[in-house]
């Protein structure tokens, strides 16, 4: 579970925030509280039986919240904390792209995120981790990706890999992506808005799922006029995007 939600189950359980419902134990420490959700919330893995109910209602509080505003963010997650306390079933563990499927009612791969008007669904595939030989969920060839550095896996955020032999490759290029994607996305493109670089992201206009041995036909582009943009601007627009 990611450390941001952690965080929040912290900062809200020991609030006004925190869960009195009728069959709730008044008796238990924030620290209970707090491993009961971190417990529930990534407890099914990929192939488990699932609640499509409560996984589909928790979808459905998700879309309504949004409608809060500026404050959905923050909103979202007292919810989602307050719905895993109150209904004390288990999850399909979301940072692992696990979610419940409709049809068979077991974890599979995919999200649960809320997708933006015009924005299509991630392509995310079953595959076997060569390591440890378990099932994960991981991108497919053709989708956005970004880049993830050693100090980013250190701290212990969300990231998806691609599919097993493939790599997040620059779209330009077909290099490995990094932070000079970003700075060449920024400049082809003439330092467009935040709002259109993440659009352009989802659509794999910066970095995609490639096949590490494929060969790449680079599309030469020339930059926009008077085109620059400094590194620091390019790792900021890149963290917007790593989730």
């Amino acid at each position: 579970m990611s450390k941001h939600l952690i965080f929040f189950a912290i900062l809200i359980l020991n609030s006004p925030f925190s869960i009195r419902g009728e069959d709730s134990n008044e008796d238990e420490t924030v620290e209970q509280k707090l491993e009961k959700f971190r417990s529930l919330v990534s407890a099914l893995s990929y192939g488990d039986s699932c609640d499509y109910s409560a996984h589909n209602l928790m979808g459905a509080l998700n879309k309504q919240i949004e409608l809060l505003g500026t404050n959905r963010t923050l909103q979202q997650r007292i919810a989602f904390i307050q719905y895993v306390l109150e209904v004390e079933k288990p999850f399909c563990d979301a940072d692992n792209m696990f979610v419940c499927d409709k049809e068979t009612a077991k974890c599979t791969c995919g999200t649960s995120r809320v997708l933006q008007q015009g924005q299509k669904p991630p392509v995310i595939v079953a595959d076997v981790d060569s390591t440890t030989g378990r099932v994960v969920c991981r991108y497919g060839r053709g989708n956005y990706c970004t880049y993830v550095t050693a100090e980013d896996r250190q701290k212990g955020g969300d990231f998806v890999d691609c599919v097993e032999g493939s790599g997040c490759k620059d779209a330009e290029e077909g290099s490995d992506c990094s932070v000079a994607s970003f700075a060449r996305y920024l400049i082809l493109n003439g330092a467009p808005s935040k709002e259109q670089t993440k659009n352009d992201y989802f659509a794999g206009k910066i970095c995609t799922c490639q096949k590490n041995s494929g060969n790449f036909r680079r599309n030469k582009r020339s930059p926009k006029p008077n085109s620059s943009v400094s590194r620091e601007t390019a790792e900021k627009m890149a963290s917007m995007v790593k989730w």
